[in-house]
Formats: structure tokens, sequence, C-alpha cells
């Protein structure tokens, strides 16, 4: 806690860079609700940037993107554009996983589809979740679009360059179970989407090869690096 406190300081101090926010833009439909992210990004030059997809936890039930705004201003400030999504939470009968999981990789796709209106280098994003969010960031470094139904995305990864998992689950024998409608498939769901069994069956490059050590670090050292779509092995 007292690294993530630090981390949390330092982002407050990182207020030097001019930023512009566009609240609520919809990334998509599901279950016929919109799906929403705000857009916050630096003043700039109009130069392609890196970009960041921030994801909130909440137990995969719960949560909102405001949560995350505590880390998603001072990025921006940092120079990059960050893209601080929501997703629907899996709860109840008509919500079950792994949507959430589908409509994080749908926001990742509708980046690099978007990535010229908003000034991002498709081939330089990233994501930062925390808890539940921290899984989630975490498998879109590790698996490839599992809901590949829509046309309009088609030609879109949804695979990272680098993740920021902050005390994200890994293990979801049993977590996922107790907290989210699995559907007619839980062991499969759980299996599937164990960030802890993907990484043991990884190819090396695919592991995690950084992590915050220390408090005094500036913030890209906060990404654990992972193999992405376009990034020779």
């Amino acid at each position: 806690m007292r690294t993530l406190a630090a981390f949390l300081l330092l982002c407050a101090a990182a207020c030097a860079g001019e930023i512009t926010t566009q609240n609520d833009v919809e990334y998509g439909v599901a279950g016929g609700k919109r799906l929403l992210l705000d857009v916050i990004r630096p003043v700039g030059d109009g130069a392609a940037r890196p970009a960041v997809i921030m994801v909130h936890g909440g137990g995969w039930i719960g949560g909102d993107k405001r949560d995350m705004r505590p880390f998603a201003e001072p990025v921006a400030r940092e120079g990059l554009v960050v893209f601080n999504i929501n997703y629907r939470p899996a709860f109840g009968r008509e919500i079950i996983w792994p949507a959430p999981l589908d409509e994080v990789q749908r926001a990742v796709r509708w980046v690099r589809k978007n990535a010229a209106t908003y000034g991002v280098d498709p081939a330089r994003i990233g994501a930062m979740g925390a808890s539940a969010g921290g899984h989630l960031v975490a498998m879109l470094g590790l698996v490839e679009t599992r809901d590949n139904s829509d046309a309009s995305l088609a030609g879109f990864s949804s695979r990272v360059k680098c993740v920021v998992d902050i005390f994200g689950p890994t293990d979801l024998a049993d977590d996922l179970s107790k907290k989210v409608p699995l559907g007619s498939r839980p062991t499969t769901w759980r299996a599937s989407f164990s960030v802890e069994r993907l990484l043991k069956n990884s190819k090396p490059c695919a592991k995690p090869g950084r992590f915050a050590q220390s408090a005094r670090t500036r913030l890209l050292p906060y990404f654990a690096r992972t193999k992405g779509p376009d990034r020779p092995g």
C-alpha cells in the first residue's frame, strides 16, 4: 500500500502538462446499453502519442470509470492519451462472464480504429487497471480478441503492448466463481481466463518483464511489458 500511495503522490505532482477532457464518448453498444469512455489527452502539437486504456475494478460486478480518474489525469499530463472506460458489470442473469472482457477488448480495438482522431500511435497502446480491472488489463496483454463478431473492428487487434496490473487477481479457480455469473461453462471460463495459467503457458517474451521496484521511479517503469500484436519477438 505504501508503494501505491507513493505512486499516487508522484502522479499528483506531475501536473505541469495541460490536458483536455472529452467525457462519455461511445465506443460501442452491448445489450442495448451504450459503452462509454472518457478521453483525456495532452494539449500539444498533434503528433501521434502512446495511449493508455484505464480499467476500473469492482469485483467484475461493480465500479465506475470515475474510480480511475486519480490515475488518468496525471498520466495524461505526462504526455500520453488516456481512455478511461466503463464496461457492464457481470451481475444478474442478463450480463454474464466473459462480457466484461469482451467490452474491454472492444475498447482497445475502437481506440486503434480511431487512432488518427485522437492523436494516438496504434502501435503503442498500453493498459492499466486495479483489482478486477487489473485482471482485465492483464488479459489484454496475454490473449487476442475473443468475440470478433463486429465486422467494423475485425481488422484491429485487442492486444496491448504493456500493462499495469494493480493488485489484480491471477488465479481464478475460486475468486471469479464466487462473484461473477459464469453461465453454463464455469469450469471452462475459470481455466480460460486465469492469468496465472496463461503466464505459465506463455512464451518467455510474453511474460511481464518490468515491475515497479521503488516509489522514486517515474511513471513509465510501472508498466510491465508484454509482447503486443506488432512487437517483434
